[in-house]
């Protein structure tokens, strides 16, 4: 005998089991009464049994109620589970881009909490530069990326993630370092250290600060910010990093901010690929990138 027993049966038959009454059965499942005793006897129907003893005021079960329900009450919590393995945002693989400063000195902190919360997650985090970022991000090999240049290629969606104030520092023996507020034509006669071009801070430098410049003598380019610091801190010449970037070593006096005469910001940004699928993993630590930094996730992927 083929006998087709469905979860929704077995869900009607447990919560009758733990109420006593077909009644608050049935507005604990949010149906009527007249389904809720319709599904009972035709499960009954189905096993050929009778499941319930209706000669008392309650409902009570009886011999085979009682070896259904415990089958029942497993079936039921394997099928939440299997609903759980597909459903659930935090499961799975995260690859995300990011460039230097925003990988660096936001990111990795970033990540290690959000892996601290949901460990069962495998994430990767790979910083190079924006120009790198973008390219890897349209060559399907990140969920998604955060830099600090701009990007403007059509199959990239760019969302505003913060703002990042950007500093004009020497080292403190340098002359600049007791002028007190600096001009542009104080720094067309300066040397500079800079990162590399393809990065987000030199596409800064390049489009905030040179235009202001009558010359700027480049020195040296790095590919690390942190090679920069320790570049300036020797007095070799000027540079222009993130505040992230240099605030240790501000603190601990080993470099000056020069006052200048406008605030120098700029944006970092949040990155996805619009042909890419985004998958619920991918919105949920979206969420937590905005909630991490106090904001509303106002995107709209």
């Amino acid at each position: 005998m083929s006998v087709k027993i469905t979860l929704r049966q077995l869900e009607i038959f447990v919560a009758i089991s733990q109420h006593g009454h077909v009644t608050q059965a049935a507005n604990s499942l949010y149906l009527s009464q007249s389904a809720v005793s319709m599904a009972l006897a035709e499960l009954e129907r189905q096993l050929g049994k009778t499941l319930f003893d209706r000669a008392h005021k309650n409902l009570q079960l009886t011999n085979e109620g009682r070896l259904l329900l415990d089958k029942a009450v497993s079936l039921m919590q394997q099928a939440r589970e299997v609903e759980q393995l597909f459903e659930s945002d935090v499961q799975g693989e995260l690859v995300v881009g990011a460039s230097s400063t925003v990988g660096n000195y936001m990111l990795a902190g970033l990540m290690s909490e959000y892996l601290q919360k949901y460990p069962q997650l495998r994430l990767r985090l790979e910083i190079s530069n924006t120009r790198r970022s973008q390219e890897k991000l349209l060559d399907y090999q990140f969920d998604c990326a955060f830099v600090e240049g701009e990007v403007t290629h059509a199959d990239i969606k760019r969302q505003l993630w913060c703002m990042d104030e950007m500093l004009l520092i020497v080292a403190p023996t340098h002359p600049l370092a007791y002028k007190g507020l600096v001009e542009a034509s104080d720094l067309s006669k300066a040397v500079w250290v800079l990162r590399e071009q393809g990065s987000g801070t030199r596409e800064f430098f390049n489009r905030r600060v040179l235009p202001e410049l009558t010359y700027a003598q480049v020195c040296l380019e790095l590919s690390d910010s942190t090679a920069i610091v320790q570049s300036v801190e020797t007095g070799v010449g000027v540079s222009c990093l993130s505040r992230h970037v240099v605030e240790c070593a501000l603190r601990e006096k080993r470099l000056a901010k020069l006052p200048y005469e406008r605030k120098l910001e700029r944006a970092f940004y949040l990155l996805i690929h619009k042909k890419k699928h985004i998958p619920a993993l991918v919105h949920h630590f979206i969420d937590f990138c905005y909630q991490y930094i106090g904001k509303n996730n106002n995107y709209s992927l």
